[in-house]
């Protein structure tokens, strides 16, 4: 999203939009909503293929599911809106957002773990957005439904 809405601001294109009495942003979030279609088509046909794949999670588990889907979604489409709207000040908002990827791998502990930098380092990692495990379900919904999930196969 940050490269479509930073080539908007750029390239004059966003000024149309906010003259429209609709906030710009909703643009970006229909467009996002617009592929879930797709999405669920391609998660039917897999299952189509595998059929002993398909699995059914009790009701609250599924409740659980969509709702820390949800607040993913919201999340790290705030994020990405957030470093996004810096692009009326530079010119290279996505490369903002490169970087924060850059601090979410070191301090979330993807690239090394957490436990062999020093324990300042550390500490300083567990105050940011970065450092605690339930960013990583939110920004990755499949790391929870993968750990919190259980998994009972329609065959068994």
């Amino acid at each position: 999203m940050i490269w479509e809405f930073e080539s908007e601001v750029v390239e004059g294109q966003l000024s149309f939009r906010l003259l429209q009495p609709l906030d710009p942003v909703w643009h970006h979030v229909s467009e996002r909503v617009a592929r879930l279609p797709f999405a669920w088509a391609l998660i039917s046909f897999f299952f189509l293929l595998y059929p002993l794949a398909i699995w059914l999670p009790s009701l609250t588990s599924m409740l659980l599911f969509l709702l820390v889907t949800a607040v993913a979604f919201a999340l790290r489409f705030l994020m990405q809106y957030t470093f996004a709207l810096l692009a009326f000040w530079r010119e290279r908002a996505h490369a903002l957002e490169q970087f924060s990827l850059l601090c979410y791998l070191f301090l979330l502990g993807l690239i090394a773990p957490l436990e062999v930098f020093p324990p300042l380092v550390r500490e300083i990692a567990q105050w940011t957005p970065y450092g605690h495990r339930f960013l990583t379900w939110c920004i990755s919904p499949w790391h929870f439904s993968s750990i919190c999930l259980p998994i009972q196969y329609v065959g068994d």
